[in-house]
Order: C-alpha cells, then sequence, then structure tokens
C-alpha cells in the first residue's frame, strides 16, 4: 500500500481506478488520464452509446477508495486520507459510505472544517476549478479534505468529469477574449 502526499501529512487509502478508454493508437494516449482499458477482456459488458455527444473525447475517472481503520482520538490528530485540496475539474460526484463521515469542507469565511454527513442515498457534487474558471468564480470549487478517524474500514466512490482537456477555456460571460488556454 502506498501514499499520495497532498499536503504535510502522509494519505492513507486503497484504491482502484476507472476511466474512459482510449485506442492505444490514439495521439493522446499516454497523456495524463488518457490510455487503453486494463479491465480484463472476460469481464466486458457491452458498450452504449448513450454518452456519445455529451463532450468530445472527455476524459473521465471514478475511483474506489478504501480507508484502513486508524482510531484516532481527536480529529486533529486524525490521519488524512486525502489532504486538503479543490478538485481540478468540472464536477466531481461522490458516493459515501452511510455512517461513516470522513468528507470534510473548508468554510470560506471562518476558515474551520466542516464535516460532510455520510448518508444513504446520498450523493456530494463538488465543483471543480475548471467550471469555476470557467463562470469566472460565479461557481466555486470548494476546498475540502479526506480525515480517516474510522475503527471500521470506509469506502468512498468518486466519479471526476474533466470534459475533454483540449478545449479552449475562457470565461463564459466573453471576457478574456483571446486568453483562452486549455486545461490538459
Amino acid at each position: 500500500m502506498g501514499g499520495q502526499v497532498l499536503d504535510k501529512k502522509p494519505g492513507s487509502k486503497e484504491g482502484f481506478f476507472v476511466g474512459v478508454e482510449t485506442p492505444a493508437e490514439d495521439p493522446q494516449a499516454g497523456n495524463f488520464c488518457i490510455g487503453p482499458n486494463f479491465w480484463p477482456g472476460g469481464l466486458s459488458t457491452e458498450e452504449d452509446d448513450v454518452f456519445d455527444g455529451l463532450m468530445t473525447d472527455p476524459v473521465a475517472n471514478i475511483k474506489l477508495l478504501h480507508y484502513p481503520p486508524n482510531p484516532a482520538q481527536s480529529p486533529e490528530d486524525a490521519p488524512v486520507g486525502a489532504g486538503t485540496h479543490t478538485d481540478f475539474g468540472t464536477i466531481t460526484i461522490l458516493v459515501q459510505q452511510p455512517g461513516h463521515p470522513g468528507l470534510e469542507a473548508l468554510h470560506p469565511s471562518t476558515k474551520t472544517w466542516i464535516q460532510i454527513p455520510a448518508q444513504e442515498d446520498v450523493l456530494v457534487v463538488n465543483l471543480g476549478d475548471l467550471l469555476q474558471k470557467r463562470t469566472k468564480g460565479v461557481f466555486k470549487s470548494p476546498v475540502h479534505r479526506a480525515i480517516s478517524a474510522s475503527q471500521h474500514h470506509p469506502y468512498s466512490v468518486p466519479f471526476f468529469y474533466h470534459g475533454n482537456l483540449d478545449t479552449r477555456l475562457s470565461p463564459v460571460d466573453g471576457s478574456g477574449e483571446g486568453m483562452e488556454e486549455t486545461s490538459g
């Protein structure tokens, strides 16, 4: 089991990551989050084109995360599952294991951490840095983290939708004309 460092405390989680399949011969293959599917062929499912056209060649991935037990005495002593960060993509949809909260959001005014309840049949939706940039800050990308202080084995499933990394970005109001950049 390895670790991911997003701030001063090392991360503690295990995961299985899934993304959009891109053929190995595609010119974009090998770039960040872009490449062939390594899922075993014997376990393949029927492909469905229902989302074609939503966005051309998007980058999207899902993570199946497990946080090992870490019975901390207080939230300050709790190991970090994922350090303080914002999501860089467009939108993140998260399923948390009910009864095992770990996600915390930083309140922008008070600078205090707020625990996000882990409830049955509830999805947490985070907006990412790309959407914040595209809306010129009207929609904010929240600062958040995952704390791993459970005596159990909590799981979470985040889905990250980044969009096409070659898309030219500029605020939707037209400002920044000629200053567009790509997200990839």
